[in-house]
């Protein structure tokens, strides 16, 4: 915790038979952001191969997928650990239910080319491949804040507390792409 000044805030305890200061702390809930992967998923790809001499062929692509959460209601906070939290942390007013965020949602997109050549030494071919995401994320995911004003002892605390753990996470995919691989499809 800090002082109303923005300086740290220090207890005088007994450590050993001695006076001591030691740092004050408070507990504070904070959401976590994690990757959840998903319950609906659905692919498709088009690709259009050209040969242009021997082993070398040029393929245009274009590919599209979603892997998302469909059945939010099965997503849920074991029942005792969220009895735990909201005794310990009763202004937050946890819920059973995950917080689901749209943008991580949406069909994702690439398109582009791959040059492919066959290399008959390993059997393989060696594929340089370029992709453009037309539908990417860019945006800063915000964690909801759950800390009570009123729990905390002064303002600069409080602020501290929301610099800290109501930061907004940046989710920037990729726009462009430049791979090669020495692999077969699958």
């Amino acid at each position: 915790m800090l002082n109303s000044d923005g300086s740290a805030r220090f207890q005088k305890v007994l450590q050993d038979g001695k006076e001591a200061f030691v740092p004050v702390t408070q507990r504070m809930p904070a959401y976590q952001i994690t990757q959840l992967g998903g319950d609906t998923q659905g692919v498709a790809n088009f690709e259009y191969r050209i040969k242009i001499f021997g082993p070398v062929t040029l393929a245009p692509f274009f590919d599209a997928g979603i892997n998302r959460v469909s059945l939010k209601n099965q997503l849920r906070i074991n029942s005792s650990r969220l009895g735990d939290l909201n005794s310990t942390f009763p202004q937050a007013g946890f819920r059973q239910g995950v917080i689901v965020d749209s943008a991580t949602q949406k069909m994702r997109m690439s398109t582009g080319l791959e040059l492919q050549i066959m290399m008959p030494v390993v059997n393989a071919p060696f594929r340089l491949y370029w992709a453009y995401n037309p539908s990417r994320v860019e945006q800063f995911l915000q964690p909801p804040i759950v800390a009570d004003r009123s729990i905390f002892p002064n303002a600069a605390t409080f602020n501290n507390a929301v610099v800290q753990y109501g930061q907004p996470i940046p989710f920037f995919e990729r726009a462009r792409i430049f791979r090669f691989t020495i692999s077969r499809t699958f």
